[in-house]
């Protein structure tokens, strides 16, 4: 009796190894998947003045859920740009009213522009580049289910005021 109670644990540990060693080698599925950039041909953008950079100027693209190119005609995407609208003396950023949800934004840009992301009802969540010093005013303004802004990882030193007027959800905002 006393042998089979030792064949049986010997057969339970080698089944544990067994186990933890097949666990192990499998795909963690609680990683974060590899995000696909969005392609170039869903932003309307132009190169900066001194020809080093590109400013995103009009999201057009239809995903709700939005990686913005590192790189676009091989020059670092450095801003999201407002531009003015046409007829009128409204300066509108690159996302405002659109559908987007979540924004994950590329490293190198180093500021978000007035009114980037104002009227985004849908948004809830943006990922901020290392890169980033400046936030405009009304960039974020009425992105009302926006409830967390993590910046402790950014560069930021100005935040302009009214960036987050009307984000009636934000209950935190971490800062660098």
């Amino acid at each position: 009796m006393k042998k089979y109670r030792l064949i049986a644990a010997a057969i339970c540990i080698v089944l544990c190894f067994t186990a933890c060693k097949k666990a192990k080698s499998e795909p963690d599925s609680t990683k974060a998947p590899k995000l696909t950039e969005n392609p170039k041909t869903d932003f309307e953008y132009e190169v900066s003045n001194d020809g080093t950079g590109i400013r995103i100027t009009k999201y057009i693209g239809t995903s709700q859920n939005v990686v913005v190119p590192t790189e676009i005609d091989g020059l670092t995407v450095i801003s999201l740009k407002e531009t003015l609208e046409e007829g009128s003396q409204i300066y509108k950023g690159p996302f405002a009213g659109s559908n987007v949800q979540t924004v994950v934004l590329p490293e190198g840009l180093q500021s978000i522009g007035s009114s980037a992301f104002v009227d985004c009802s849908q948004l809830t969540q943006v990922t901020f580049p290392k890169s980033l010093q400046y936030l405009s005013g009304w960039a974020f303004e009425n992105c009302v289910k926006l409830d967390n802004v993590d910046l402790s990882e950014t560069q930021v030193e100005i935040i302009w005021e009214r960036t987050f007027r009307g984000c009636t959800g934000l209950t935190q905002i971490q800062l660098p």
